[in-house]
């Protein structure tokens, strides 16, 4: 099946000027397609390049030789002269500036917050995203309590959110969403610009609801991030630190050192303090297989639990064996491959050779076509 590309829509995508529908369909789409993320990617950095340039003049020397060549005070001769030699020399040198900021900038954008906060203060910042003022706060029960705020109706970069068991607040992330925050909560805005909306969630639970392009939100957990793609879902804490996510529109990537859970719509993802991140899995998977996946993600299942979440998979349960094809090797990784080839065969430009090896591109080309099945 040859694969749709929305390489057209992209900059609509970016300037929020698609249907909630179309936005919904082209961020899943950045999801799997290596080809449309990374002219995503160069289209936002281009835009936030742009907003931050400032406006230069000309040296007067320049303008100086036009005004005298249109006064008749020039010979044509000089003033061709003047501006082949001279705005040469001055484009040549902007051009050398503007490719050195562009570099510049592309380094300090990809450096991670650790290093920022770890950078001597004296360092000049060649770039950084100007933050917004905070988020807009409402009480939708009892008396949220923005800690250590002169303004109860604000959450700036770096204040605390709590509620107690009485109240709930909701929250409007920027101009992308929002939030909805459960009794007995704590989070924490950590982030807000133009590239990156991030708020942690230390305990409780949160709903959100948010229109923007991937990876824009985050909300950070004790055991792992879950990255936003343009979706709506329920993410919950305990106080231990292990969480639950329930993706009810879009998708959720849940990561946590070099690990990626991909959670499509009606689907779920645990985490445990220690053991890293679970499997996704289907609502509407049976309850045997998703305690046999209990098993093996948190409490050292092998090889038994594997056996058992292969004979109860179902066509849908696709979705957790499609993830579990990076986590065994060897010959689990091989019954597993079978297990999924069973359901669907391999598209084109897929070989079992390629996937038994975790071929990247065609990881995500299996799984394109998998999708179907998880959403009959």
């Amino acid at each position: 099946m040859k694969e749709k590309h929305y390489k057209k829509e992209l900059s609509a995508f970016l300037n929020h000027e698609l249907s909630p529908e179309e936005r919904q369909t082209v961020g899943e789409h950045l999801l799997h397609c290596q080809i449309c993320r990374s002219e995503h990617e160069e289209i936002k950095f281009a835009v936030i390049l742009a907003q931050n340039l400032k406006r230069a003049d000309a040296p007067t020397g320049v303008w100086n030789g036009i005004e005298a060549e249109l006064n008749g005070k020039t010979s044509r001769k000089a003033a061709v002269s003047i501006f082949n030699f001279r705005n040469l020399a001055f484009a040549s040198v902007l051009l050398i500036l503007i490719s050195g900021f562009s570099a510049i900038f592309y380094l300090n954008l990809s450096r991670t917050e650790e290093t920022v906060e770890n950078s001597p203060k004296n360092t000049p910042q060649i770039f950084q995203p100007e933050k917004t003022a905070g988020w807009q706060v409402e009480s939708i029960e009892g008396a949220p309590k923005i800690l250590n705020s002169s303004k109860p109706e604000l959450l700036e970069v770096g204040e605390i959110l709590e509620t107690d068991e009485n109240s709930r607040a909701k929250i409007d992330v920027a101009d992308i969403g929002q939030v909805e925050i459960a009794p007995n909560s704590l989070v924490k805005l950590v982030n807000s610009s133009e590239t990156e909306h991030r708020m942690a969630l230390e305990y409780g639970s949160l709903e959100a609801m948010i229109f923007a392009p991937p990876r824009l939100f985050v909300v950070d957990t004790p055991t792992a991030a879950a990255v936003d793609l343009g979706c709506a879902y329920k993410l919950e804490v305990d106080k231990a630190g292990n969480s639950k996510l329930h993706v009810t529109s879009g998708y959720v990537a849940l990561e946590r050192d070099g690990r990626e859970s991909i959670v499509p719509a009606g689907a779920m993802c645990l985490t445990r303090r220690g053991k890293g991140l679970g499997t996704p899995f289907l609502e509407t998977a049976s309850t045997e297989f998703k305690d046999a996946l209990k098993k093996f993600d948190f409490e050292n299942g092998g090889s038994a639990a594997l056996e058992k979440i292969l004979r109860k998979a179902r066509s849908q349960d696709t979705l957790s064996l499609w993830h579990l094809l990076s986590r065994v090797s060897g010959k689990e990784r091989e019954q597993v491959f079978q297990k999924i080839a069973s359901f669907s065969k391999l598209p084109e430009s897929v070989t079992r050779e390629g996937i038994l090896n975790l071929d990247k591109q065609m990881l995500e080309d299996w799984r394109y076509e998998l999708e179907m099945l998880w959403f009959e």
